[in-house]
């Protein structure tokens, strides 16, 4: 890790750093009968600051033609505590904002959106997200096992990602 400054902040979400590529992913949405399958990369860097560069972009296997792409920050509350709580500030390429707060405890990361924005001009079914659930856990393996939730206006909560990662450096 290259922080120095507030490290002992970052300290719970430590194990998570580094470039995980995936080995098996998927994503479902309610109106496709079956999953698409995708390839994609998480990368959790530091800057020198108490806080951490988040980005996720993902692709079609059989081309690499791009999926989709979000980035943001990881930031962590400063505790004596166990467990700290988390935030994850994201924004992608379609145009939507989020705020995600959650807790960090025990190699896991679980994160609820508590904000959700959209640019004036995005598409109308775009709009459409009450809500996201992001599950980050470290398994026994070494693997980071990434889980979400999505909640639509025309939906309930349900699976939305499942996937598991492999660390290609740190």
């Amino acid at each position: 890790m290259q922080y120095t400054k507030g490290s002992n902040i970052l300290k719970p979400v430590c194990w998570i750093v580094g470039k995980w590529k995936s080995i098996k992913a998927e994503v479902r949405y309610p109106k496709l009968s079956s999953p698409i399958i995708f390839e994609g990369v998480l990368t959790f860097s530091s800057f020198g600051k108490p806080m951490l560069n988040y980005s996720f972009v993902t692709w079609k296997p059989e081309d690499q033609s791009p999926l989709h792409m979000e980035n943001g920050f990881l930031h962590v509350e400063e505790s004596d505590k166990p467990s700290s709580k988390v935030a994850l500030v994201v924004s992608d390429g379609s145009g939507r904002a989020m705020v995600e707060e959650g807790l960090a405890k025990n190699k896991q990361l679980i994160l609820n959106t508590c904000e959700l924005g959209f640019m004036t001009f995005i598409k109308c079914e775009q709009r459409n997200i009450l809500s996201l659930h992001r599950h980050f856990k470290l398994n026994d393996r070494g693997q980071l096992e990434f889980n979400t939730m999505l909640q639509l206006q025309t939906s309930p909560l349900s699976e939305h990602i499942k996937a598991c990662f492999e660390k290609c450096d740190s």
